[in-house]
């Protein structure tokens, strides 16, 4: 069964590098805004990246998302997936971390109504997306 979990889970993300956004989804204007780092990263830059994707910072990154149980992105993950979705992706991910080539999805859009009339939008990054803001800021 838990294959068969981790397989479904591999089937609905689609790579960092190729990614459309969905009907109904917004991309607030994350990926296309970020450059990647420079060749000439200094030693401090590309420790930072180390220590954001260790694996120390990354576990206690996702027990913090999972703790948290948030709503699936656009790409449909749901927290309980994460966990096979990294075993089989996550060398991939880390890679493009530290390269400097990963690009989060676009967010979920939520229309959430206001209590005097209207409404505003709220983004919903993806799981593993959350999972990556939340070891980011850990460090920093």
């Amino acid at each position: 069964m838990q294959g068969h979990e981790a397989e479904k889970s591999s089937q609905r993300v689609a790579s960092t590098t190729d990614r459309a956004s969905p009907e109904g989804k917004v991309d607030l204007g994350g990926a296309d805004n970020i450059a990647p780092i420079k060749e000439g990263a200094t030693m401090e830059e590309k420790s930072l990246m180390e220590a954001i994707v260790s694996e120390e910072n990354m576990r206690t990154a996702y027990r913090q998302v999972v703790g948290n149980c948030g709503s699936s992105g656009v790409d449909g993950m749901e927290v309980e997936e994460l966990k096979d979705y990294l075993k089989i992706h996550w060398s991939r991910i880390k890679a493009e971390l530290l390269s400097g080539t990963y690009r989060p999805q676009a967010l979920r859009k939520v229309m959430i109504p206001k209590p005097g009339g209207g409404e505003w939008m709220l983004g919903i990054p993806t799981v593993l997306d959350r999972m990556i803001q939340q070891g980011v800021q850990q460090v920093l």
